[in-house]
């Protein structure tokens, strides 16, 4: 029985897309809400802001934090559907190599 450390399973090319996949969501789990938090709590809700928190410092620093929870929501929405994406982009590419297409599987169905 052959034991596999998680490299061996990356450095495989068949787990290389979802591995891509799975750092930049990574990244932008990190990135995007915390550039959403600052940008509302230094401009959106700041004096001259769109909504004027500038007075109230605890409603201001939590519509921010309410922002950037969204924010996370929003990256995790898109991962799931990148992710998706990618598994019927490689069922695709696996019957084009084998020379079958929807309409011909959709054929042999009907049969």
């Amino acid at each position: 029985m052959s034991t596999q450390t998680i490299k061996d399973i990356l450095v495989r090319p068949e787990n290389r897309p979802a591995f891509v996949l799975l750092m930049k969501s990574t990244v932008a789990m990190i990135v995007f809400p915390v550039a959403v938090y600052y940008f509302c709590f230094l401009f959106l809700f700041n004096k001259g802001g769109i909504i004027d928190l500038s007075d109230d410092l605890n409603n201001r620093v939590n519509y921010s934090g309410f922002a950037a929870v969204a924010a996370v929501q929003v990256v995790i929405a898109f991962h799931v559907i990148l992710a998706f994406r990618q598994d019927a982009y490689e069922i695709e590419q696996e019957n084009r190599a084998r020379g079958n297409t929807g309409a011909q599987q959709g054929d042999k169905k009907s049969d």
